[in-house]
């Protein structure tokens, strides 16, 4: 069955935050999580996988100024990292 296609192969979906809690959005710049997300990959798409990224966002949410909010992955199914701009 080599010729089967998986349909949720390779895929990422994270949200802002876990279902039922509040993502913050900054009055004029926006959602936080894109601020961040955004941030991120300017600075390490280059030599970090999809992954590695989205846990260096969570990891921002740690050090956050006293908002409780924390992104979650709902599902992962890459198998393979997976790189924007590999060595860019």
């Amino acid at each position: 069955m080599a010729d089967k296609i998986l349909k949720e192969k390779r895929r990422l979906f994270v949200r802002s935050v876990a279902m039922d809690n509040v993502s913050w959005r900054h009055p004029l710049l926006g959602s936080l999580f894109i601020i961040k997300l955004i941030k991120i990959l300017q600075e390490h798409a280059w030599s970090c996988d999809l992954e590695e990224i989205f846990r260096k966002v969570r990891f921002s949410f740690e050090l956050a100024d006293g908002r409780a909010q924390m992104p979650t992955a709902e599902r992962v199914t890459l198998t393979r990292s997976f790189y924007l701009f590999p060595g860019y």
